[in-house]
Protein backbone atom coordinates (compact mmCIF):
# COMPACT_ATOMS: atom_id res chain seq x y z
CA UNK A 1 0.00 0.00 0.00
CA UNK A 2 2.74 2.48 0.72
CA UNK A 3 4.40 1.95 -2.86
CA UNK A 4 1.15 2.84 -4.46
CA UNK A 5 0.70 5.45 -2.24
CA UNK A 6 3.97 7.08 -3.61
CA UNK A 7 2.90 6.12 -7.25
CA UNK A 8 0.13 7.95 -7.02
CA UNK A 9 1.44 10.97 -5.15
CA UNK A 10 4.51 11.22 -8.21
CA UNK A 11 1.15 11.44 -10.75
CA UNK A 12 -0.53 14.07 -8.65
CA UNK A 13 2.32 16.02 -8.26
CA UNK A 14 3.56 15.89 -11.99
CA UNK A 15 0.98 15.04 -14.37
CA UNK A 16 -0.51 18.72 -14.30
CA UNK A 17 3.65 19.58 -15.64
CA UNK A 18 3.10 16.64 -18.29
CA UNK A 19 -0.08 18.35 -19.72
CA UNK A 20 1.70 21.38 -20.29
CA UNK A 21 4.46 19.46 -22.09
CA UNK A 22 4.12 20.56 -25.67
CA UNK A 23 3.57 17.43 -28.30
CA UNK A 24 7.15 17.03 -29.76
CA UNK A 25 8.25 16.48 -25.99
CA UNK A 26 5.57 14.41 -24.87
CA UNK A 27 7.06 12.29 -27.63
CA UNK A 28 10.27 12.25 -25.91
CA UNK A 29 8.48 11.36 -22.43
CA UNK A 30 7.75 7.81 -24.95
CA UNK A 31 11.50 7.94 -26.16
CA UNK A 32 13.07 7.87 -22.82
CA UNK A 33 10.63 6.28 -20.60
CA UNK A 34 10.02 3.08 -22.09
CA UNK A 35 13.20 1.66 -22.64
CA UNK A 36 14.20 2.71 -19.16
CA UNK A 37 11.26 1.14 -17.33
CA UNK A 38 11.59 -1.99 -19.26
CA UNK A 39 15.33 -2.18 -17.82
CA UNK A 40 13.70 -1.46 -14.58
CA UNK A 41 11.06 -3.72 -15.03
CA UNK A 42 14.20 -6.76 -15.42
CA UNK A 43 16.04 -6.00 -12.95
CA UNK A 44 14.33 -3.42 -10.48
CA UNK A 45 17.39 -1.37 -7.86
CA UNK A 46 16.36 1.28 -6.08
CA UNK A 47 16.90 5.00 -7.68
CA UNK A 48 19.13 7.62 -6.59
CA UNK A 49 17.98 9.51 -3.36
CA UNK A 50 18.15 13.56 -3.74
CA UNK A 51 21.26 14.60 -1.87
CA UNK A 52 20.83 17.12 1.54
CA UNK A 53 23.04 20.27 2.63
CA UNK A 54 25.38 17.64 4.38
CA UNK A 55 25.33 15.12 1.60
CA UNK A 56 26.13 18.07 -1.17
CA UNK A 57 29.13 19.00 0.56
CA UNK A 58 30.19 15.97 0.63
CA UNK A 59 29.31 15.37 -3.16
CA UNK A 60 31.21 18.64 -4.29
CA UNK A 61 34.31 17.02 -3.07
CA UNK A 62 33.75 13.66 -5.36
CA UNK A 63 32.85 15.73 -8.89
CA UNK A 64 34.15 14.28 -11.61
CA UNK A 65 35.39 15.32 -14.89
CA UNK A 66 33.41 13.47 -17.61
CA UNK A 67 33.52 12.87 -21.65
CA UNK A 68 30.57 11.58 -23.52
CA UNK A 69 30.49 9.67 -26.80
CA UNK A 70 27.60 8.67 -28.32
CA UNK A 71 27.09 6.40 -31.25
CA UNK A 72 24.00 7.74 -33.14
CA UNK A 73 23.02 5.04 -35.75
CA UNK A 74 19.93 5.00 -38.38
CA UNK A 75 17.74 2.39 -37.41
CA UNK A 76 15.75 2.50 -40.61
CA UNK A 77 17.03 0.05 -43.26
CA UNK A 78 18.07 2.13 -46.28
CA UNK A 79 18.22 5.68 -44.55
CA UNK A 80 21.36 7.72 -44.70
CA UNK A 81 22.42 9.21 -41.14
CA UNK A 82 21.69 13.02 -41.45
CA UNK A 83 24.23 14.93 -42.00
CA UNK A 84 24.13 18.82 -39.73
CA UNK A 85 21.86 17.50 -37.79
CA UNK A 86 22.40 18.96 -34.16
CA UNK A 87 22.54 16.93 -30.82
CA UNK A 88 22.42 18.35 -27.51
CA UNK A 89 23.57 17.23 -24.11
CA UNK A 90 22.40 18.05 -20.86
CA UNK A 91 23.12 18.00 -17.33
CA UNK A 92 20.25 18.47 -14.81
CA UNK A 93 21.21 18.70 -10.97
CA UNK A 94 19.23 19.02 -7.81
CA UNK A 95 20.44 20.55 -4.96
CA UNK A 96 18.16 21.04 -1.48
CA UNK A 97 18.86 25.12 -1.60
CA UNK A 98 18.41 25.54 -5.74
CA UNK A 99 16.27 22.96 -6.45
CA UNK A 100 16.47 21.79 -10.55
CA UNK A 101 19.00 23.36 -12.88
CA UNK A 102 20.83 22.89 -15.88
CA UNK A 103 24.43 23.16 -15.04
CA UNK A 104 26.07 21.70 -18.68
CA UNK A 105 24.66 22.45 -21.88
CA UNK A 106 26.45 21.03 -24.81
CA UNK A 107 26.04 20.86 -28.85
CA UNK A 108 28.14 18.69 -31.08
CA UNK A 109 26.97 18.29 -34.71
CA UNK A 110 26.75 15.02 -36.76
CA UNK A 111 28.92 14.65 -39.45
CA UNK A 112 29.82 11.98 -42.44
CA UNK A 113 32.35 10.34 -39.98
CA UNK A 114 29.69 9.89 -37.29
CA UNK A 115 28.63 6.83 -39.39
CA UNK A 116 31.34 4.94 -38.62
CA UNK A 117 32.70 6.74 -35.19
CA UNK A 118 30.67 8.22 -31.90
CA UNK A 119 30.33 11.79 -31.46
CA UNK A 120 32.49 12.75 -28.74
CA UNK A 121 31.41 15.40 -26.34
CA UNK A 122 34.24 18.04 -24.99
CA UNK A 123 34.94 16.94 -20.95
CA UNK A 124 32.62 18.65 -18.46
CA UNK A 125 32.50 18.67 -14.50
CA UNK A 126 29.16 17.06 -12.89
CA UNK A 127 28.48 15.62 -9.72
CA UNK A 128 27.09 12.08 -8.86
CA UNK A 129 23.56 11.91 -8.89
CA UNK A 130 23.40 14.24 -11.56
CA UNK A 131 21.35 13.42 -14.77
CA UNK A 132 22.97 13.31 -18.23
CA UNK A 133 20.72 13.16 -21.33
CA UNK A 134 21.29 13.57 -25.05
CA UNK A 135 18.32 14.96 -27.59
CA UNK A 136 17.95 15.24 -31.10
CA UNK A 137 14.92 16.98 -33.25
CA UNK A 138 14.24 14.78 -36.36
CA UNK A 139 11.46 13.60 -38.55
CA UNK A 140 9.92 16.20 -36.82
CA UNK A 141 9.65 14.71 -33.34
CA UNK A 142 12.24 14.42 -30.88
CA UNK A 143 14.51 11.68 -30.17
CA UNK A 144 17.11 10.88 -27.74
CA UNK A 145 19.12 8.42 -25.46
CA UNK A 146 18.03 7.17 -22.31
CA UNK A 147 18.57 9.50 -19.65
CA UNK A 148 22.28 8.76 -17.21
CA UNK A 149 22.29 8.81 -13.17
CA UNK A 150 26.15 9.92 -12.98
CA UNK A 151 27.35 7.72 -10.19
CA UNK A 152 30.38 8.31 -8.31
CA UNK A 153 34.08 7.54 -9.90
CA UNK A 154 32.92 7.47 -13.54
CA UNK A 155 35.04 9.30 -15.81
CA UNK A 156 33.67 7.99 -19.22
CA UNK A 157 29.52 7.70 -20.61
CA UNK A 158 28.71 6.06 -23.65
CA UNK A 159 24.71 7.44 -24.48
CA UNK A 160 24.15 5.59 -27.85
CA UNK A 161 20.99 7.01 -29.99
CA UNK A 162 18.99 5.27 -32.54
CA UNK A 163 16.99 7.29 -35.02
CA UNK A 164 13.93 6.22 -36.98
CA UNK A 165 12.63 7.76 -40.58
CA UNK A 166 8.70 8.16 -40.55
CA UNK A 167 6.04 5.50 -41.55
CA UNK A 168 2.42 6.81 -42.94
CA UNK A 169 1.43 3.20 -43.78
CA UNK A 170 -0.73 1.54 -41.25
CA UNK A 171 0.13 -1.85 -41.91
CA UNK A 172 3.41 -0.95 -40.51
CA UNK A 173 1.65 -1.21 -36.91
CA UNK A 174 -0.16 -3.92 -35.29
CA UNK A 175 -2.04 -4.55 -32.03
CA UNK A 176 0.16 -7.07 -30.02
CA UNK A 177 -2.82 -7.37 -27.38
CA UNK A 178 -5.71 -5.77 -26.30
CA UNK A 179 -8.20 -6.42 -23.27
CA UNK A 180 -11.69 -5.55 -22.60
CA UNK A 181 -12.69 -5.88 -18.87
CA UNK A 182 -16.46 -5.77 -18.08
CA UNK A 183 -18.18 -5.35 -14.97
CA UNK A 184 -22.35 -4.47 -14.53
CA UNK A 185 -22.71 -1.17 -13.17
CA UNK A 186 -26.39 0.39 -12.28
CA UNK A 187 -28.26 1.87 -15.22
CA UNK A 188 -28.40 -1.01 -17.20
CA UNK A 189 -24.49 -0.11 -18.67
CA UNK A 190 -22.16 -2.71 -19.12
CA UNK A 191 -18.71 -0.31 -18.20
CA UNK A 192 -15.63 -1.57 -20.07
CA UNK A 193 -11.65 -1.02 -19.15
CA UNK A 194 -9.84 -1.65 -22.40
CA UNK A 195 -5.97 -1.87 -22.86
CA UNK A 196 -4.54 -1.96 -26.15
CA UNK A 197 -0.81 -2.26 -27.01
CA UNK A 198 0.27 -1.29 -30.45
CA UNK A 199 3.36 -2.15 -31.81
CA UNK A 200 5.71 -1.53 -34.86
CA UNK A 201 6.23 -3.92 -37.20
CA UNK A 202 9.05 -2.54 -39.23
CA UNK A 203 12.09 0.34 -38.45
CA UNK A 204 10.09 3.30 -39.13
CA UNK A 205 7.87 5.12 -36.20
CA UNK A 206 3.99 5.43 -37.34
CA UNK A 207 2.48 8.45 -37.25
CA UNK A 208 -0.07 9.65 -40.28
CA UNK A 209 -0.88 13.04 -42.23
CA UNK A 210 -4.53 12.88 -40.76
CA UNK A 211 -5.04 16.08 -37.93
CA UNK A 212 -7.72 16.04 -35.04
CA UNK A 213 -9.31 19.11 -34.72
CA UNK A 214 -7.18 20.87 -33.46
CA UNK A 215 -4.38 20.22 -36.05
CA UNK A 216 -1.98 17.63 -34.20
CA UNK A 217 -1.25 14.68 -36.29
CA UNK A 218 -2.73 11.38 -35.25
CA UNK A 219 -0.78 7.85 -35.10
CA UNK A 220 -3.33 5.08 -34.67
CA UNK A 221 -6.81 5.02 -33.79
CA UNK A 222 -10.00 2.45 -33.03
CA UNK A 223 -13.85 2.99 -33.36
CA UNK A 224 -15.80 1.79 -30.35
CA UNK A 225 -18.79 0.15 -30.47
CA UNK A 226 -22.08 1.64 -31.57
CA UNK A 227 -23.71 3.50 -28.17
CA UNK A 228 -20.10 4.11 -26.38
CA UNK A 229 -20.31 6.75 -24.70
CA UNK A 230 -18.55 8.29 -21.48
CA UNK A 231 -14.98 7.32 -23.09
CA UNK A 232 -12.45 8.21 -20.60
CA UNK A 233 -8.49 7.80 -20.44
CA UNK A 234 -6.13 6.41 -17.80
CA UNK A 235 -2.88 6.95 -19.98
CA UNK A 236 -1.31 9.93 -19.23
CA UNK A 237 -0.93 12.77 -20.51
CA UNK A 238 -4.51 12.67 -21.66
CA UNK A 239 -3.99 15.53 -23.83
CA UNK A 240 -2.27 13.29 -26.25
CA UNK A 241 -6.06 11.84 -26.91
CA UNK A 242 -9.34 13.00 -28.95
CA UNK A 243 -12.52 11.80 -28.89
CA UNK A 244 -14.13 12.37 -32.76
CA UNK A 245 -16.47 10.91 -34.74
CA UNK A 246 -20.41 10.25 -34.46
CA UNK A 247 -21.81 10.49 -31.25
CA UNK A 248 -23.17 6.99 -31.49
CA UNK A 249 -19.63 5.37 -32.36
CA UNK A 250 -17.27 7.59 -30.95
CA UNK A 251 -13.39 6.93 -32.57
CA UNK A 252 -10.22 7.69 -30.32
CA UNK A 253 -7.32 9.30 -31.39
CA UNK A 254 -3.49 8.71 -30.31
CA UNK A 255 -1.31 11.93 -31.14
CA UNK A 256 1.79 9.78 -29.69
CA UNK A 257 3.93 7.85 -32.72
CA UNK A 258 4.24 4.97 -32.43
CA UNK A 259 8.25 4.02 -32.38
CA UNK A 260 10.08 0.90 -32.73
CA UNK A 261 11.02 -0.96 -29.56
CA UNK A 262 9.05 1.38 -27.66
CA UNK A 263 6.11 0.04 -25.69
CA UNK A 264 2.77 1.86 -26.78
CA UNK A 265 -0.37 1.11 -24.50
CA UNK A 266 -3.30 2.41 -24.04
CA UNK A 267 -6.07 2.16 -21.30
CA UNK A 268 -9.54 3.95 -21.31
CA UNK A 269 -12.90 2.94 -20.59
CA UNK A 270 -16.45 3.53 -21.41
CA UNK A 271 -19.99 2.26 -21.05
CA UNK A 272 -22.30 0.37 -23.01
CA UNK A 273 -26.26 -0.04 -22.87
CA UNK A 274 -26.94 -3.46 -21.85
CA UNK A 275 -30.14 -5.10 -20.16
CA UNK A 276 -30.36 -8.47 -20.90
CA UNK A 277 -28.00 -8.67 -23.81
CA UNK A 278 -25.35 -6.29 -25.74
CA UNK A 279 -24.26 -7.19 -29.80
CA UNK A 280 -20.80 -5.47 -29.98
CA UNK A 281 -19.55 -5.12 -33.49
CA UNK A 282 -16.07 -3.71 -33.63
CA UNK A 283 -14.15 -2.99 -36.93
CA UNK A 284 -10.22 -2.97 -36.58
CA UNK A 285 -8.34 -1.20 -39.69
CA UNK A 286 -4.63 -2.94 -37.71
CA UNK A 287 -3.98 -6.72 -37.48
CA UNK A 288 -4.53 -8.09 -34.10
CA UNK A 289 -2.61 -10.75 -32.47
CA UNK A 290 -4.16 -11.47 -29.29
CA UNK A 291 -7.79 -10.29 -28.29
CA UNK A 292 -9.06 -11.26 -24.61
CA UNK A 293 -12.91 -10.21 -22.84
CA UNK A 294 -12.53 -10.78 -18.92
CA UNK A 295 -16.23 -11.16 -17.43
CA UNK A 296 -17.10 -11.32 -13.76
CA UNK A 297 -17.94 -15.11 -13.07
CA UNK A 298 -20.56 -13.66 -10.90
CA UNK A 299 -22.33 -12.18 -13.30
CA UNK A 300 -23.29 -15.64 -14.69
CA UNK A 301 -23.12 -12.93 -18.49
CA UNK A 302 -21.90 -15.65 -21.36
CA UNK A 303 -20.32 -14.22 -24.67
CA UNK A 304 -20.85 -16.27 -27.46
CA UNK A 305 -18.84 -14.89 -31.06
CA UNK A 306 -20.63 -14.17 -34.16
CA UNK A 307 -19.64 -13.92 -37.94
CA UNK A 308 -17.10 -16.19 -37.59
CA UNK A 309 -15.35 -15.26 -34.39
CA UNK A 310 -14.98 -17.99 -31.93
CA UNK A 311 -13.45 -17.91 -28.42
CA UNK A 312 -11.84 -20.19 -25.99
CA UNK A 313 -12.23 -19.97 -22.49
CA UNK A 314 -10.00 -20.28 -19.05
CA UNK A 315 -10.16 -18.90 -15.37
CA UNK A 316 -8.69 -15.75 -14.32
CA UNK A 317 -8.16 -14.85 -10.60
CA UNK A 318 -5.43 -12.75 -11.10
CA UNK A 319 -7.56 -9.97 -11.59
CA UNK A 320 -9.30 -10.11 -8.38
CA UNK A 321 -8.51 -13.29 -6.26
CA UNK A 322 -11.64 -12.39 -4.09
CA UNK A 323 -13.69 -12.41 -7.69
CA UNK A 324 -13.29 -14.42 -10.36
CA UNK A 325 -13.26 -13.56 -14.11
CA UNK A 326 -13.24 -15.74 -17.00
CA UNK A 327 -11.21 -14.83 -19.93
CA UNK A 328 -12.56 -15.31 -23.37
CA UNK A 329 -9.82 -15.34 -25.53
CA UNK A 330 -10.30 -14.74 -29.45
CA UNK A 331 -9.55 -18.28 -30.99
CA UNK A 332 -7.18 -16.51 -34.16
CA UNK A 333 -5.68 -13.54 -35.31
CA UNK A 334 -7.46 -10.61 -36.76
CA UNK A 335 -6.37 -9.45 -40.07
CA UNK A 336 -5.94 -5.65 -40.61
CA UNK A 337 -9.10 -4.41 -41.73
CA UNK A 338 -11.05 -6.92 -39.57
CA UNK A 339 -14.67 -7.51 -38.34
CA UNK A 340 -15.06 -8.59 -34.48
CA UNK A 341 -18.60 -9.73 -33.76
CA UNK A 342 -19.47 -10.88 -30.39
CA UNK A 343 -22.74 -10.78 -27.99
CA UNK A 344 -23.15 -10.78 -24.45
CA UNK A 345 -26.29 -12.80 -23.03
CA UNK A 346 -27.85 -13.16 -19.92
CA UNK A 347 -29.10 -11.06 -17.37
CA UNK A 348 -26.47 -9.70 -14.92
CA UNK A 349 -27.06 -11.38 -11.82
CA UNK A 350 -24.75 -9.12 -10.47
CA UNK A 351 -24.62 -5.26 -10.86
CA UNK A 352 -21.15 -3.27 -9.15
CA UNK A 353 -20.22 0.14 -8.77
CA UNK A 354 -17.57 1.10 -10.89
CA UNK A 355 -15.57 2.95 -8.11
CA UNK A 356 -15.43 -1.17 -6.87
CA UNK A 357 -14.03 -2.44 -10.10
CA UNK A 358 -10.58 -3.86 -9.82
CA UNK A 359 -8.38 -2.07 -12.25
CA UNK A 360 -5.71 -4.80 -14.40
CA UNK A 361 -2.42 -4.97 -13.31
CA UNK A 362 1.13 -5.31 -15.40
CA UNK A 363 2.53 -7.74 -13.00
CA UNK A 364 5.10 -6.12 -11.38
CA UNK A 365 5.12 -6.14 -7.23
CA UNK A 366 5.09 -3.60 -4.77
CA UNK A 367 9.09 -3.39 -5.27
CA UNK A 368 8.70 -2.72 -9.16
CA UNK A 369 6.49 -0.13 -8.82
CA UNK A 370 8.47 2.14 -6.37
CA UNK A 371 11.28 1.86 -8.75
CA UNK A 372 8.73 2.66 -11.67
CA UNK A 373 7.20 6.08 -9.87
CA UNK A 374 11.12 6.98 -9.52
CA UNK A 375 11.95 6.34 -12.75
CA UNK A 376 8.55 8.64 -13.95
CA UNK A 377 9.93 11.29 -11.70
CA UNK A 378 13.51 10.99 -13.11
CA UNK A 379 12.45 11.10 -17.01
CA UNK A 380 9.51 14.00 -16.32
CA UNK A 381 12.20 16.07 -14.49
CA UNK A 382 14.29 15.83 -17.19
CA UNK A 383 11.78 17.17 -19.96
CA UNK A 384 9.79 19.77 -17.43
CA UNK A 385 13.32 21.42 -17.12
CA UNK A 386 13.67 21.31 -21.11
CA UNK A 387 10.74 22.72 -21.21
CA UNK A 388 11.20 25.63 -19.03
CA UNK A 389 14.74 26.56 -20.23
CA UNK A 390 13.15 25.91 -24.17
CA UNK A 391 16.46 24.01 -25.19
CA UNK A 392 13.93 21.94 -27.34
CA UNK A 393 12.02 23.53 -30.06
CA UNK A 394 8.94 21.49 -32.46
CA UNK A 395 9.93 22.43 -36.23
CA UNK A 396 8.43 25.31 -37.71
Amino acid sequence: MGAICVCCTLCCVFLPIVEEIPRVLRLLLAVLLSPLLLALTASPTSPPSTPSGTDMANLMATAVTLTVSSQVTMGTAGAALPVGLMVTLHVLQTTPSSGTTETVTLSNTLTADNAAQPLHFASFTALPGDICVLTVLYQGITQGSVPHTIQPGETTLDLPITLYDRSRDPSSVRISATTQTLHFAPGNLVAVLETVDWTATGDRFFLTDSKTGSGELISVQLTLPVGARAVAFSTQPIRRFVTSGDINMPTIEDTAPVIPGVAHRIVFSYDVPYSKGAYIDRNYPYAVDALSILVPDDAAIRVDGSGGASFSTQPNTTLDAQRPYTAYSLSKPLSAGGRLIYTLNGAPQVVVASGEVPQPSAGPGIGVLVVLGAAVLLVLLVIGWLVRLRLVRPPT
